[in-house]
């Protein structure tokens, strides 16, 4: 449609995006002279693989340790923090509980070695003191002016 002269705005009423999207696809995949739509589909690709999450860090005698530990009762934030103070490798605490929710996804019981096994756990307030203020004084007690409704 580019090279047919048609314009940015007329593209985008037509395949129904907004005419900033088709103004920004034009200037990120444009080659020496025009737009390639060959060379944009390959870097489109190629972000998307590039996009795709890590492999696991944590592995070998690093993965040993952590499932030791894990098996102690230690949580995630301990175990990083031990690792590191040890001087060993020690993988973040996020990358430990992706680790035990990817061992998860492949069957393993890891995750019931933590200590709230992965459910986060709320106080319940007491619903006897909810919408109460504190030192607040009751409509018995108002002045008897009020009950006249003069003013």
């Amino acid at each position: 449609m580019r090279k047919a002269g048609i314009s940015q705005h007329e593209i985008a009423y037509c395949i129904g995006f907004s005419q900033s999207t088709i103004s920004k696809e034009l200037r990120r995949n444009r080659g020496l002279t025009a737009y390639r739509p060959k060379q944009a589909h390959e870097k489109a690709v190629y972000r998307q693989w590039r996009k795709r999450s890590r492999s696991c860090v944590i592995e070998g005698d690093t993965e040993v340790v952590v499932r030791e530990r894990l098996a102690l009762k230690h949580s995630p934030e301990q175990i990083s923090g031990a690792l590191r103070r040890e001087g060993q490798a020690a993988p973040s605490r996020t990358s430990i509980y992706s680790f035990i929710q990817a061992d998860r996804a492949r069957g393993g019981q890891l995750y019931r070695q933590l200590r709230i096994n992965g459910k986060r756990r709320y106080r319940h307030k007491n619903k006897a003191s909810r919408g109460k203020l504190p030192n607040r004084v009751g409509i018995e007690k108002r002045p008897s002016v009020i009950e006249r409704r003069e003013r």
